[in-house]
């Protein structure tokens, strides 16, 4: 999967997931560093956002793996 992430086009997730989601996957899964989102911009997404019980602990998991 990530070999084809790598070297493919971006994989379809299905129509199965919310229109907000699947943006969220695609955000993830830009190729180009400089052009990906960072941790920030990720939390601040609004599928991400409207997940405010998780917001804080995913924030945390975030900060302890930012020196990765």
């Amino acid at each position: 999967m990530i070999r084809h992430i790598l070297r493919g086009p971006i994989p379809s997730i299905g129509d199965k997931w919310s229109t907000e989601f699947k943006d969220f996957v695609a955000t993830c899964l830009v190729k180009d560093a400089s052009k990906r989102a960072t941790a920030q911009e990720l939390l601040d997404h609004p599928w991400l956002a409207r997940a405010i019980d998780h917001q804080i602990e995913l924030k945390n998991l975030i900060d302890e793996h930012t020196e990765i």
